[in-house]
């Protein structure tokens, strides 16, 4: 894909993102159980040809910095119990193959926190329709950008300051992580 365009390459991972949709849509809705062996990956050349046009702004320390901000006010131990396994993922478009704007790829539209069941290797906590995204991430993201948080303040339902700097702390890692590998460093 290399010789292609920025638009063009986008437009490939975002038509191979909702080919792969429907194809499982349409699969769930006559009853078919889906399983994360039957979700076709994104090879990991083509997501990372799909953010070349953006240089190094697709995943850059300020958006870090505003993401750890936003972390920061959010019930973590109610979105992310303990125990459960979270991937970090990035893709040019969304589910629907809408390619994602610069000015949205800045503001960090194109990161997504999954949150993988166990048993079915699915992303969980999302609409039926997006329950397979995760599965289309590349081996190498799965590997190398997951976490599971671990909190301190025991059955207290809410975080403890510690419990959100370990939560960061895990997310910052995945984050780096993920930068590394769709800038093929």
């Amino acid at each position: 894909m290399k010789n292609l365009d920025a638009s063009s390459r986008d437009s490939l991972v975002a038509t191979e993102i909702l080919s792969e949709a429907q194809r499982l849509t349409r699969a769930h809705s006559t009853g078919q159980p889906i399983s994360v062996g039957q979700v076709q990956r994104i090879p990991l050349a083509d997501l990372q040809d799909s953010f070349l046009e953006y240089d190094k702004d697709f995943m850059t320390d300020e958006l870090l910095q505003r993401i750890k901000d936003v972390i920061r006010r959010r019930e973590i131990k109610l979105m992310y119990p303990e125990g459960s396994k979270l991937v970090l993922g990035a893709f040019p478009s969304n589910h629907n193959g809408a390619i994602y704007t610069p000015e949205e790829i800045k503001e960090g539209k194109h990161l997504v926190l999954f949150s993988i069941d166990t048993e079915t290797g699915l992303s969980s906590g999302f609409t039926p329709g997006l329950n397979t995204f995760a599965g289309m991430l590349p081996k190498q993201i799965h590997e190398q950008c997951t976490f599971e948080p671990k909190y301190n303040s025991g059955d207290f339902p809410v975080a403890s300051k510690k419990d959100y700097e370990s939560f960061i702390k895990q997310y910052e890692k995945a984050y780096k992580e993920l930068r590394r590998l769709l800038k093929g460093e």
